[in-house]
């Protein structure tokens, strides 16, 4: 295309340039001939007609620069030239000066040509510049994303089979924080320099975003084994991951990076740029929390989950808003006296077709959402208020309620929690706070802070789900917690193994230890209880005893 081009620039260079080498030759002959063309009333002499093919043979030559560039320039020097020679004895063996204004207009077309010829390269390298600019990352000197964009739609359109693959740096941000932005773009352009220095013949290479690179692979077009293809390119990327990690030294500090990579293919993935990005995007959503996964390939399951977890995002917005969460609750009983000891408040949601969301589905998404903190709040609130004149008439009620652990790190929280009880004249020791060992990945001062003003004022604390998480000895003595609830994992495989067993009565006489109750969860047969019950075990809550029930059927049961 672009040979194609050239040759008809050429062409018509040639065509332009023969034209005003002829208009340069009439002027001198019209006026040896004296030339004179008459009608009627108009009379136009020699040279009057040597000027206007004066000013055409400018135009052409104009044109000519415009076209050529340098090689236009000269031949256009080189036309005006020869047809100066001509006048140049007359002027110095005659001394006859009547070919001076067209010397004259000669060296003034000269200067009007190069004149334009300077502006045109000026033009030329600014354009150079702004396309370098437009196509290039300024920090870093790699392609930025409009040029990976412009090099994966160029693939595309020649029909390639590749992968693309966004390689991001997850601590990057706590780097720039603490370490500050000069040491953070210090440290992009050295990660940038191993990544450009890896890059073969054939893969394309760029920046994404603040600590997003971009990396393109080809793949042979008639590999015929699929598995082994993926297994290639998993071992391409990997040897960039590798050249990540390698720790840095700058300013004499030696950091080293957590690089991972999220991979889509060209066309199995994607029938275009915006899909494969966001096909990526989904997959870097779905794995970052896996913080073992340093290369995850896509999976159309990502986007349905995604996809799904939209929805109930979106039906949790508005369920929240219209009071469509539903609480049901579940019985918890004193093995030693076989009294009800209270109730754990559970939430339900259902879609707009009335089908039941599992609770771990919708409690994952309004964690990852913040959704959870109006949750807590909205069952914090109806709970008390549903039960507020029960206990009353039953001072030894408990009403369990679970508390995100990312709420308990909020400024407040526990002065809110008693403001709500205070508000709606609940008394404080009939409501227990559920907590999961999660907590203890979070500030544990700030926890124990909130914690303990809430014990201070006799509301209970329960540490749900023990066992499955980060709990030890020496966090949870740190922490006011009335009540140990074993998860329900747990009284599953009881009788898998003597091993199953011990772990309980180990779980059992460590909540003695720190003076707190234990309570079993997921308790389904006599069996169960009663074992339970011969290991010192203090209550129990599952099915044997009552499942999840409305709260007219809990009035029943008290």
């Amino acid at each position: 295309m672009k040979s194609t081009s050239n040759r008809k620039n050429i062409i018509y260079i040639l065509v332009l340039s023969v034209a005003a080498a002829i208009l340069s030759a009439l002027p001198p002959v019209l006026s040896a001939r004296g030339v004179t063309i008459k009608m009627g009333s108009f009379v136009m002499v020699a040279s009057q007609l040597s000027g206007i093919f004066t000013s055409i043979r400018l135009i052409l030559l104009v044109i000519i620069v415009l076209i050529g560039k340098k090689a236009g320039m000269i031949i256009s020097f080189v036309i005006i030239g020869v047809s100066s020679i001509p006048s140049l004895p007359e002027m110095i063996f005659q001394r006859s000066y009547n070919s001076l204004p067209g010397l004259a207009g000669n060296i003034c077309a000269i200067i009007i040509l190069y004149i334009l010829y300077d502006f045109i390269k000026n033009i030329n390298i600014y354009n150079r510049m702004l396309h370098m600019l437009s196509q290039q990352d300024p920090l870093t000197g790699m392609h930025n994303l409009t040029a990976v964009r412009d090099d994966i739609e160029k693939r595309i359109k020649n029909g390639d089979t590749f992968y693309v693959s966004f390689l991001y740096i997850e601590n990057f941000g706590a780097i720039n924080d603490m370490m500050g932005r000069d040491f953070g773009n210090t440290v992009l352009k050295t990660l940038a320099g191993r990544l450009i220095g890896n890059t073969v013949e054939g893969e394309y290479g760029g920046k994404n975003g603040d600590s997003e690179f971009v990396l393109v692979v080809n793949v042979a077009k008639d590999c015929q084994n699929p598995v082994a293809e993926r297994e290639e390119v998993a071992s391409r990327l990997r040897q960039f991951i590798k050249q990540v990690k390698r720790p840095l030294i700058i300013e004499n500090t030696e950091i080293t990076l957590e690089p991972r990579a999220a991979v889509v293919k060209y066309p199995d993935d994607g029938n275009d740029i915006n899909e494969l990005y966001r096909h990526l995007d989904d997959t870097i959503a779905h794995y970052r929390n896996q913080s073992k996964m340093e290369l995850a390939f896509y999976d159309a399951n990502v986007t349905n989950e995604l996809t799904e977890n939209s929805k109930i995002e979106d039906r949790l917005f508005r369920a929240l808003s219209t009071d469509e969460i539903h609480l049901v609750f579940q019985p918890q009983f004193d093995l030693e006296t076989g009294n009800l000891r209270g109730f754990e408040t559970l939430s339900r949601l259902e879609d707009e077709n009335g089908k039941p969301i599992r609770p771990d589905k919708f409690i994952a998404v309004a964690e990852k959402t913040n959704l959870i903190f109006r949750i807590d709040n909205w069952v914090l609130l109806h709970a008390i208020k549903t039960f507020k004149d029960v206990v009353k008439k039953h001072p030894d009620l408990i009403i369990s309620v679970n508390i995100s652990a990312n709420h308990l790190q909020k400024p407040g929280y526990a002065d809110y929690v008693l403001r709500i009880l205070r508000d709606n004249d609940f008394p404080n020791k009939n409501l227990e706070i559920e907590i999961t060992e999660t907590v203890f990945a979070a500030s544990i001062d700030t926890v124990r802070e909130a914690l303990t003003k809430l014990r201070d004022n006799q509301v209970k604390v329960a540490l749900d789900d023990f066992g499955t998480g980060y709990a030890s000895l020496s966090y949870l003595s740190q922490l006011p917690v009335n009540l140990l609830k074993i998860d329900k994992t747990f009284i599953d495989k009881m009788d898998n193994s003597d091993m199953d067993k011990d772990f309980i009565k180990l779980i059992i006489s460590m909540g003695h230890v720190l003076h707190t109750k234990v309570l079993a969860e997921g308790v389904e047969n006599e069996k169960e209880k009663a074992a339970l019950q011969e290991w010192g075990c203090d209550m129990v809550q599952g099915y044997l005893t009552g499942k999840p029930m409305e709260f007219e059927k809990a009035l029943e049961i008290i």
